[in-house]
């Protein structure tokens, strides 16, 4: 039997979609710049990431949904009154 059909445990495992996106994956993912994606989020006008820790992640279910809806501005927050 030939090895190059024997599993090892050392390939890489198979490709899943992560289920949490970072920005540098996200920004990539829409074609976007790091930094423009950023401008986005300060703005409010992509869906609100996740913290964990340090790391700010977005829920990759959420952002498909977003593109397929055609990336609309998410609904504002209730900031308790404030403009």
């Amino acid at each position: 039997m030939s090895e190059s059909f024997i599993d090892k445990g050392d390939s890489p495992p198979a490709q899943t979609s992560p289920l949490l996106l970072s920005v540098r994956t996200l920004a990539k993912r829409l074609g976007l710049s790091v930094r423009t994606l950023w401008r986005l989020r300060n703005a409010g006008r992509v869906p609100k990431p996740v913290r964990i820790g340090g790391s700010v992640r977005w829920r990759a279910d959420e952002i498909d949904g977003w593109v397929a809806a055609g990336c609309p501005d998410p609904l504002p927050e209730n900031n308790g009154g404030h403009k």
